[in-house]
């Protein structure tokens, strides 16, 4: 795994949030609405043995709010925020 790429972006965010790989899982299921993500998949996501598509990404991003956030942090504008989680969410890649 890079230190650039979305499983190093996702790997940053959760730890940033003090979340389990487990309970990044329940997130996204909730908002899912089945159980459909495993930790051990998010784990795989982190490492980049598998990387999630373009549905799975917006999930990812929208049951934690995360991406946006970081985001935020990063531009600390927040049109440009929003422009660069449209950016990452539609399959681009934090570099």
């Amino acid at each position: 795994m890079g230190d650039t790429g979305i499983g190093a972006l996702l790997l940053r965010l959760r730890k940033e949030r003090g979340w389990t790989q487990q309970k990044v899982a329940d997130e996204y299921n909730a908002r899912e609405g089945r159980a459909a993500m495993t930790g051990k998949e998010i784990g795989r996501y982190e490492r980049e043995v598998r990387i999630p598509v373009p549905y799975t990404r917006r999930h990812l991003a929208h049951s934690s709010r995360a991406v946006h956030e970081q985001c935020l942090r990063l531009t600390g504008e927040e049109r440009d925020a929003r422009a660069l989680t449209e950016y990452i969410e539609g399959g681009g890649y934090c570099h």
